[in-house]
């Protein structure tokens, strides 16, 4: 009895943590660098450091914007791709709070 008692509290407790898991978002605006213009269906990629397996990606909007949710805290390298461009990358750091790229 008590076995079973201690094995639902150890299994609420798990599942209150996951529901209280804290994840953020990845947000940012991108645009062609040479007239400021909004870059449309830029893919939008975060890789975790940790485990290069886990990606977070979108592609930008209308307006070039773009947001990645969902993202728990963590090292990632973000990377953009778009055809007829440079791809670029850089390290990205997730903490406590969203994340807002230029």
């Amino acid at each position: 009895m008590i076995t079973k008692l201690l094995l639902t509290v150890f299994l609420f407790s798990v599942s209150l943590n996951t529901i209280w898991a804290q994840s953020h978002s990845v947000s940012g605006h991108i645009i062609d660098a040479n007239d400021d213009g909004s870059l449309i269906g830029v893919g939008a990629v975060l890789i975790s450091d940790l485990d290069t397996t886990n990606k977070l990606g979108t592609v930008t909007d209308m307006d070039g914007n773009f947001k990645i949710d969902n993202v728990n805290p963590g090292s990632y390298t973000f990377k953009t791709m778009y055809v007829g461009y440079k791809n670029t990358s850089q390290k990205l750091i997730v903490a406590d709070n969203d994340v807002i790229i230029g």
